[in-house]
């Protein structure tokens, strides 16, 4: 019997060790040909950091599916020019061809998307069990708005160039209703990049030449071989300017949210209730102030962007967000408790993030 033990334990061996050597030849084959590639002169990226990071993956895969073209133009990727105001914007992918400059905006995400050329936030919508998680985020037509203003601004002595704007979603995600009315960009999932541009090319005249196509390159090349403290500068201001996005709270207001969700009591909340009518309507009153001085920091650090855009249908029931970590706040009811059967506001990133919010309804 210990004969059969050591045999299968021998074999087990075996087997892992050809597996892991198979492995690691494919790693080997893979990162090798990876270092030959455009994409990884011009990023400097190591393999599996770029394996690692969704979005450089997702940049990586344009650059696969833009490789054919790759004598015609040029490509750039991860493009920070400077702006006006001391910030960065980031330009994902560029190509620069005769027929002017194609701007991708990556964004590799999974599940169904919704949004409009004019609403000012998209929604992803994800499968969670019986129900779905909804995120928003910031409408990428006029993200790559922003980048190719930017782009005319440093290439003011080319006013002939044609600017393409393209949006490219991951091959994972279905693009579930996109309304398009302006042509102001095209979007499409990232395997149907290869036909569009070509078609694009073939239908617009030549606007540069290659000594302009060169000179170009030679412009915006140093700008995206920008530093990794850059790079860190550039997250920081857009955390910065979209608090809600951002790790770093305030510690007033964390405490106050800390102090209305032990106040109210939800399906996760376990707090006994009070021992008179006088100490529930106590409680109440400082559940009311503390409401209101939460209303007025979130205005003075501007974690509720205001904006008067109208959303559609899909947006419209993921306009609350939650201040603490920015995801969708959900509607749900309080199975226990002294406010069994009320309905108040939880995150959807529950247990992770435990903030509340009592719904108001007007009869």
């Amino acid at each position: 019997m210990l004969q059969l033990y050591i045999l299968c334990a021998e074999l087990l061996f075996i087997f892992l060790s050809g597996l892991f050597g198979f492995l690691f030849i494919i790693y080997t084959y893979q990162h090798a040909k990876y270092k030959k590639t455009h994409y990884y002169r011009i990023t400097h990226r190591p393999y599996l950091k770029m394996r690692r990071s969704t979005g450089s993956y997702g940049e990586y895969l344009i650059y696969n599916n833009l490789r054919s073209l790759e004598k015609e133009g040029r490509l750039l990727f991860n493009v920070y020019l400077p702006k006006e105001d001391g910030t960065t914007t980031e330009i994902d992918v560029l190509l620069i061809h005769k027929s002017g400059l194609y701007v991708f905006e990556s964004k590799n995400y999974s599940g169904w998307i919704f949004g409009t050329e004019s609403q000012r936030t998209w929604t992803q919508t994800l499968p969670s069990g019986r129900r779905s998680i909804k995120n928003r985020f910031f409408n990428p037509i006029m993200q790559n708005e922003g980048h190719i203003s930017q782009l005319k601004q440093f290439l003011s002595d080319y006013p002939q160039i044609i600017y393409h704007s393209i949006i490219l979603f991951s091959d994972r995600c279905e693009l579930k209703k996109i309304t398009l009315n302006q042509g102001k960009a095209a979007v499409m999932n990232r395997r149907r990049v290869t036909s569009f541009v070509k078609k694009t090319m073939a239908n617009t005249n030549e606007v540069l030449d290659p000594n302009e196509i060169e000179a170009i390159d030679q412009t915006l090349f140093p700008y995206s071989q920008t530093s990794e403290e850059a790079k860190q500068i550039h997250i920081e201001n857009i955390q910065a300017k979209h608090p809600k996005h951002s790790k770093k709270k305030s510690a007033g207001l964390k405490k106050k949210i800390e102090e209305q969700a032990a106040i109210e009591t939800a399906s996760t909340a376990e707090c006994d209730p009070p021992a008179s009518e006088a100490q529930a309507l106590e409680q109440d009153q400082k559940e009311s102030a503390i409401q209101k001085q939460i209303k007025e920091d979130k205005e003075e650090y501007q974690m509720i962007p205001n904006t008067n855009t109208a959303l559609d249908e899909q947006t419209k029931e993921v306009e609350k967000v939650c201040p603490c970590c920015g995801k969708p706040m959900v509607q749900r009811v309080a199975k226990r408790g002294t406010y069994s059967g009320e309905h108040f506001w939880g995150c959807s990133n529950f247990p992770k993030c435990r903030y509340m919010e009592k719904q108001h309804v007007v009869e």
